[in-house]
């Protein structure tokens, strides 16, 4: 899954994005889900640095507690459909999914670059 997310998915529609000079704001690029991907990106760097500093624990924690709110919208619809604990036990998924997604795009954003500069 996430070699399709990020090969398959991220990357090409990354590539076709810059290559446009614009970012729209619709389907999965509005808003909510770069929140969503960034706080993710900034939730894991601090996690793994609060190893050494506890302050950062604290940050990492907020940093993820505000992308699983950037993700309300598909967890409440996960919620109705399959029930709470459903819903609960897909937030580490949404979680990856922002990972893959911030992944791919810098991922993409240097091979943009790259070819930009070659």
């Amino acid at each position: 899954m996430l070699s399709t997310d990020v090969f398959r998915r991220g990357l090409p529609w990354t590539e076709l994005i810059l290559s446009s000079g614009r970012m729209p704001d619709d389907l999965n690029l509005g808003t909510r889900h770069r929140v969503g991907v960034a706080a993710t990106g900034i939730g894991i760097a601090a996690a793994c640095g609060g190893v050494f500093e506890p302050w950062l624990f604290a940050v990492g924690a907020l940093s993820l507690a505000v992308a699983v709110a950037a993700a309300s919208d598909v967890l409440l619809f996960l919620a109705r459909a399959r029930g709470p604990l459903f819903a609960l036990r897909a937030v580490p998924l949404h979680l990856v999914y922002f990972a893959a997604a911030g992944f791919a795009f810098l991922l993409g954003s240097a091979r943009h670059l790259r070819r930009r500069l070659a």
